[in-house]
């Protein structure tokens, strides 16, 4: 006798239970991976958006008389010629963000011809000029300056 069977064979083999275990395992390996992206990806969002402390602001008189407390501070300890130089620097400093010309960009000379434009007294000009000519002869013709000099240039700059 004869066995009755189908002249094509089957559409499909059937599929071993361990290859679905991996597709299984696959699938859950990469969705924890996306989830754990996820979770961390939103932990960094709130770290940015936590309220930071707001700092007071000053007004720019009142960062130039911090500045000039702080080198009365470093004149102890630095070379007169340095705090010279940063006074210099602070002044400048005060003058843009007063809003009365942009020193920084601009040598002493352009720097006299604007205040000269400006409300600014004449008592707080020439203390201005003072710093400002005093740090040039330190820095371009390479004066000495005087513990003494400075001192009273701090002294000078503190009633700005």
């Amino acid at each position: 006798m004869q066995d009755i069977h189908d002249i094509y064979g089957p559409y499909s083999t059937p599929l071993p239970a361990w290859f679905f275990l991996l597709v299984i395992l696959g699938v859950l390996i990469l969705l924890s991976g996306l989830l754990g992206g996820i979770y961390y990806w939103k932990k960094n969002q709130k770290k940015e958006k936590k309220p930071t402390i707001k700092q007071k602001t000053f007004s720019p008189a009142e960062n130039l008389h911090i500045a000039v407390l702080k080198l009365k501070k470093d004149l102890q300890s630095s070379f007169a010629d340095v705090i010279s130089k940063q006074l210099a620097q602070e002044v400048r400093i005060y003058l843009r963000d007063a809003g009365y010309t942009n020193s920084l960009k601009r040598t002493t000379n352009e720097t006299r011809r604007a205040l000269k434009k400006t409300n600014l007294k004449k008592e707080t000009q020439k203390i201005i000029l003072d710093i400002l000519v005093n740090a040039d002869a330190v820095k371009f013709a390479e004066k000495d300056a005087s513990r003494a000099r400075v001192t009273l240039l701090l002294e000078d700059a503190g009633r700005i």
